[in-house]
């Protein structure tokens, strides 16, 4: 029989790991994909995969009207972080997954949590950042990479 204590236990462990409790209960873990995100006021409209790329291995690309865009990075060693330096490697042709886009001393400037990134990208019109889906607040807007959004079967982005 299932005690209060026991369920509550269950619970707390299944929230703590990221999951919903249905998905605790079958076993499976919650998919979030990984979202690009600018400020609402910016005009970034949308990206490709090579200029996200790009971005990500510290080289220049322009927002509308010219202007140099600022990718920002998570914390070097955050889970984030790999997720999406492996991912993005991999919209490199003949490149393994595996690979870091580049050493710290010309990736983007990485700050010190979500929070921060989120503060940065909606006070910085031309910044770019990444977050899970469920980390986009209000006041960010996910762009699309190559016309495809977070949730898209073509979407380049999966969670980590």
């Amino acid at each position: 029989m299932l005690t209060r204590r026991g369920f509550l236990g269950w619970t707390a462990g299944a929230l703590a790991s990221g999951g919903s409790l249905l998905n605790a209960h079958v076993g499976q873990a919650l998919e979030v994909p990984f979202a690009v995100v600018v400020s609402r006021k910016s005009p970034i409209l949308q990206l490709s995969r090579r200029e996200l790329t790009q971005l990500y291995l510290g080289l220049e690309v322009q927002a509308p009207g010219g202007e140099r865009i600022l990718a920002l990075h998570q914390m070097p060693q955050s889970g984030e972080r790999i997720g999406f330096e492996r991912q993005v490697a991999g919209l490199l042709p003949g490149c393994s997954s595996e690979r870091r886009l580049c050493d710290d001393a010309v990736a983007p400037p990485a700050v010190t949590s979500v929070r921060a990134l989120q503060h940065m990208v909606h006070h910085r019109v031309r910044a770019v950042g990444y977050v899970r889906g469920d980390q986009v607040g209000p006041e960010l807007r996910v762009i699309p990479i190559d016309g495809s959004l977070p949730g898209d079967h073509d979407y380049p982005l999966r969670a980590a």
